[in-house]
């Protein structure tokens, strides 16, 4: 009995004694170590390419011109990939011998507008192992097929609707060309050039009236000034006649 008791008691201690597996008896990443790796992780660079939906389209050649947003997606392309690490684009997961020269391309299809998370981690069974290194966020712009219809031509930076990293997924063809006439009318009637107004050249006399009356407060003190000098003048000059009249008399 007492036996059975002691067995009880030990089985009972040792499933209350942690476990101890292979992950929790890992050692810690060590920080130099993690910094080393993150500066090879620098060196990575994640960019986005364009492409044509192949599943749709045998051959590039017989995508008709412009197709349509679900004709195109992009993948994106990680540089300077190196063995330490493994790589998840997205959800996923990309190992080093999966790339060629240090170039890996996820080629999964990403549609503009999306933003995608590239995570850099430190691969191999040591103490740094799956550990976050970096994060690359990718955002990829939008892609308006229009932009390549003749329409368009020589219009891209001019009208709205030939940008082209604005989103048409969901404008037709028919609405495309609607736009097109609407905005290339109000782009000319917000660039016409200003009509010139013909000037007609003033007659002598209004140009004194005008001055006149754009200077009354001057003109009418001066005017009422050389009225007053010529009443003294013609004053003068009848009074000097009239002296000299008398004088001629009197020497008769």
């Amino acid at each position: 009995m007492k036996r059975k008791i002691f067995y009880v008691m030990l089985f009972t201690i040792i499933c209350l004694v942690p476990r101890v597996d292979a992950a929790t008896a890992r050692k810690t990443c060590n920080q130099i170590e993690l910094k080393n790796y993150k500066e090879i992780a620098t060196n990575m660079t994640a960019n986005y390419e364009l492409v044509a939906n192949m599943e749709t389209y045998d051959d590039y050649d017989n995508i008709p011109m412009g197709g349509t947003a679900q004709d195109y997606y992009y993948r994106i392309i990680i540089d300077n990939v190196t063995e330490e690490f493994y790589i998840k684009v997205g959800a996923h997961k990309f190992l080093y011998k999966d790339s060629k020269d240090g170039k890996l391309v996820a080629d999964y299809m990403y549609h503009g507008g999306a933003n995608v998370n590239v995570g850099i981690y430190v691969a191999g069974n040591g103490d740094c192992k799956d550990t976050l290194v970096r994060n690359i966020a990718v955002k990829l712009p939008y892609y308006n097929v229009y932009s390549v219809f003749p329409e368009c031509e020589g219009k891209v930076g001019i009208l709205k609707i030939c940008s082209p990293d604005i989103d048409t997924s969901k404008i037709n063809e028919e609405s495309f060309k609607k736009m097109v006439k609407e905005q290339e009318e109000e782009y000319n009637k917000e660039n016409a050039p200003e009509e010139k107004e013909e000037v007609k050249e003033e007659k002598w006399y209004k140009k004194i009236i005008n001055w006149y009356n754009d200077n009354k407060k001057l003109t009418i003190p001066a005017t009422v000034a050389v009225i007053v000098l010529i009443v003294l003048i013609v004053i003068k000059v009848k009074r000097d006649n009239k002296n000299k009249i008398k004088v001629d008399l009197g020497d008769i």
